[in-house]
């Protein structure tokens, strides 16, 4: 195939799958994340959550995803103005990102937040597609109420705790 139309349909298809991952998140569409993503993935969240560096199977991170991002009564994440680099197997991709997240709180408690930044996405190429294996964030900005992320866990929590009894109750 000619160099330059397989740059492109690489390009495209890393784009893509950004998109996809993304896509993902606020459609809670679990299998369709995990798709997206190689056998591990490392993650850099610190500047949002304080969390160190960490490398994580796929799944446990996909897991990880469940418990933040379900009691979240919407989220909108965006991401933008991709500039990929390709050599050979591997591909980096930087990434502009605005994430709005909406949780239930009480009357009067600013319920949402948002935050804009980037993101330093490494991707290998496997088989005929692209996956993501490293995930790092950088924050410009924040606004909004931080507290959202854990009225949101403590929702899923209790929303799992009740599916729980329903199904010891059969």
């Amino acid at each position: 195939m000619d160099p330059q139309l397989q740059y492109l349909l690489d390009r495209t298809a890393i784009s893509e799958t950004i998109v996809r991952y993304f896509n993902s998140l606020d459609a809670r569409d679990w299998p369709a994340m995990r798709a997206t993503l190689a056998g591990t993935t490392d993650l850099d969240f610190s500047q949002l959550f304080g969390d160190p560096r960490a490398v994580l199977d796929s799944d446990d991170f996909v897991a990880y995803a469940v418990t933040v991002l379900s009691g979240f009564r919407a989220t909108q994440h965006i991401s933008a103005n991709h500039v990929i680099t390709i050599d050979g197997d591997r591909a980096r991709a930087l990434a502009a990102m605005s994430a709005w997240h909406r949780a239930d709180m009480d009357p009067g408690v600013v319920d949402t937040f948002m935050l804009r930044g980037r993101y330093d996405i490494g991707m290998v190429r496997a088989g005929d597609a692209w996956r993501m294996d490293k995930l790092h964030m950088t924050v410009w900005d924040e606004d909004g109420n931080k507290a959202v992320f854990q009225a949101a866990r403590q929702a899923w929590e209790a929303s799992h705790a009740a599916d729980a009894s329903v199904a010891d109750s059969r």
